[in-house]
């Protein structure tokens, strides 16, 4: 792995891989498994080597650090006016150096419903338990053979000498009636209810991220370039020659650092560009608009933000999600006379649909002032 931190030339690859987080990192061991493909993986954070990322008691003082991005939200009334601070890893390894360490593969119920959501049934539990048996987990703990996997890059292990706390809540749980397991991620996670101690990402009494899981064994491969403090400012593609170019900002000056075939970003939720679909006019003289969708989780923000349209008389603008395909409507909310909001929607939901639809409902009940489409933007094909 050769391991940069300061400008170079523009190197041509067959892959840059934007962000070093959890996803990053596997993205850049599996495409550097092929020693004839080229991988430049860039990092806006530093290295990981500090005691704080390694030692489990530490971990707290990672938050807030330079190797936390440190996003906060946006003030909230029922919060007295205060902002949460929203951590995201800005080092090798992203969230995986600086969070609790705990290992949660998820619930059947959740993949299934991704599953759903996505039409695609290797999102599915057993799709999804068949991965992490056979190509993530190196399970430290209780042999599940049907469950946990051995051979795979990733550590995890049960708790060794546990505080009394969370022995206790474990115990308490059961004399409530709650099964408890040995672990959370095996049984537990095809049960409907459960307690049990969670598994950390620790080994040897030192904390493991995805990055030194996945990349630390390679860190010789020629095959491989990491470029540390290096924030991805722009990328561009050449419709000619088919090829993008990565610009980012190394050590306080701006270059082009790499020329790539293809390019993956995986820069985190707070990292990855929003989604930006233009609201185009159904009929002529009707206004413009745009909306902006950024997932955080299980959720998913959308902004509306329109212009140019003209004040009704009799009525208000109303905002839907549409499925043009089937002609199923949800409405999403009354958009202001600023002609502009933000709504929070599940994911789940916003998955369902594929396009949105600005129309003009009337508020007297007159059908004479009903009014159709006027602004509409597709955001899934």
């Amino acid at each position: 792995m050769n391991s940069r931190a300061q400008p170079a030339d523009a190197r041509r690859y067959d892959f840059v891989v934007c962000g070093a987080g959890s996803s990053g990192s596997v993205v850049a061991r599996r495409l550097s498994d092929d020693p004839a493909v080229r991988v430049m993986l860039v990092e806006a954070g530093g290295s990981d080597d500090d005691p704080a990322v390694h030692a489990p008691q530490l971990w707290p003082t990672n938050l807030g650090s330079e190797r936390d991005w440190a996003f906060r939200g946006e003030p909230d009334p029922g919060l007295d006016g205060r902002s949460i601070l929203f951590s995201m890893g800005k080092v090798l390894g992203g969230g995986s150096s600086i969070n609790v360490m705990v290992w949660a593969r998820g619930h059947q119920k959740d993949w299934d419903a991704m599953a759903s959501i996505a039409r695609d049934a290797s999102w599915g539990y057993a799709s999804v338990l068949d991965i992490y048996r056979k190509r993530i987990e190196d399970w430290h703990g209780a042999p599940d053979i049907e469950r946990r996997g051995s051979a795979g890059p990733a550590h995890v292990a049960p708790p060794q000498n546990p505080h009394p706390l969370p022995i206790a809540i474990v115990d308490a749980a059961a004399e409530c009636g709650l099964p408890t397991f040995d672990s959370p991620n095996g049984k537990m996670m095809e049960s409907p209810a459960g307690a049990a101690l969670s598994d950390l990402r620790v080994r040897d009494g030192k904390r493991e991220s995805v990055f030194r899981s996945y990349l630390g064994s390679v860190a010789d491969r020629p095959n491989l370039t990491v470029v540390t403090r290096a924030d991805v400012l722009a990328v561009t593609f050449d419709g000619k020659s088919r090829r993008w170019a990565v610009g980012s900002a190394v050590a306080a000056a701006v270059a082009v650092v790499a020329i790539s075939a293809f390019l993956v970003v995986g820069r985190g939720d707070g990292g990855t560009p929003p989604q930006r679909v233009a609201l185009e006019p159904v009929a002529a003289g009707t206004g413009a608009g745009e909306v902006t969708m950024r997932a955080d989780g299980g959720s998913t923000a959308m902004t509306v933000s329109t212009s140019g349209l003209r004040r009704p008389q009799h009525g208000y603008y109303e905002v839907w999600l549409l499925d043009p395909a089937t002609n199923k409507m949800l409405p999403v909310g009354v958009l202001p006379p600023s002609g502009g909001s933000t709504y929070d929607l599940p994911a789940s939901v916003i998955g369902r649909y594929s396009a949105v639809d600005v129309s003009l409902e009337p508020d007297d009940g007159n059908p004479a002032h009903s009014t159709d489409s006027v602004l509409r933007g597709t955001y899934r094909a």
